[in-house]
């Protein structure tokens, strides 16, 4: 079924206008009004909103929280909480929702984009797990643990806060003059095996150090970085997809 626009009053001025998407609602739940604001988060046309529900804009395995929100409102008669909704492109947005029930049965729905909020408090949360690793890993040298107490702890710690999935640690062997796992977390035998087999040299290491900045590969198997055929192969079989 199609949308009519002309059967219907437009929007007031000030709720067309206003930043904030605007969602209205009838008491089945289908969105009869949505502003320009609401479009845009939803990336979406007014064609495309209209006569959907939230249930079309979200993740399926949210639809049970959904409900539950929906049961509250008719009880409440106000509501307000965070969510994610699904845009039409599949992304997803963080937002916060102040939801009303009117009278005739009609929600009113004024939503709130909180993207950067979450973005601030996801790296305050980092900021604040990075000073505890910190203070983690200078109580446990001021112990007198030795270097392989530090070194397990301190891959730990570069793992959890890059939320990486495995990860090694390398010294220099002056004797070799090339780089030494010296621990490891995630990796198979094999892939140990190879990565000793084939240690970084020293000169990569000190070109690395010089630069003062990390190595970012997105996509092994595509890096110009990596030009070795059978390392681009161990990598696959160990299901690697990018390295920092």
């Amino acid at each position: 079924m199609g949308v009519n626009d002309s059967h219907k009053p437009p929007l007031p001025e000030l709720i067309q206008l206003a930043p904030d998407p605007f969602f209205l609602s009838d008491s089945s739940g289908k969105y009869i009004e949505v502003n320009d604001a609401g479009c845009q988060l939803l990336r979406a046309s007014r064609a495309e909103i209209l006569c959907k529900s939230a249930a079309d804009f979200i993740w399926p395995q949210d639809a049970p929280i959904l409900r539950r929100i929906a049961e509250q409102l008719t009880i409440s008669g106000n509501e307000r909480f965070e969510w994610s909704l699904r845009r039409s492109d599949g992304t997803s947005v963080p937002i916060e929702v102040h939801s009303r029930l009117l009278p005739d049965g009609k929600r009113q729905s004024i939503v709130r984009d909180i993207s950067e909020r979450k973005q601030r408090e996801h790296e305050q949360q980092r900021e604040h797990e990075a000073l505890e690793w910190l203070q983690k890993l200078g109580a446990l040298y001021l112990s007198g643990q030795g270097d392989d107490a530090i070194l397990e702890a301190t891959l730990d710690a570069a793992i959890a806060l890059s939320q990486a999935d495995c990860g090694h640690i390398q010294v220099l062997d002056e004797a070799a003059a090339a780089m030494r796992i010296e621990v490891a977390r995630g990796f198979s035998p094999d892939w140990l095996t190879f990565r000793q087999r084939t240690p970084v040299s020293r000169e990569t290491v000190e070109a690395a150090f010089a630069q003062r900045r990390c190595t970012i590969l997105e996509a092994v198997q595509s890096s110009p970085l990596l030009v070795d055929p059978e390392e681009i192969a161990v990598y696959g079989r160990e299901g690697v997809r990018a390295l920092v």
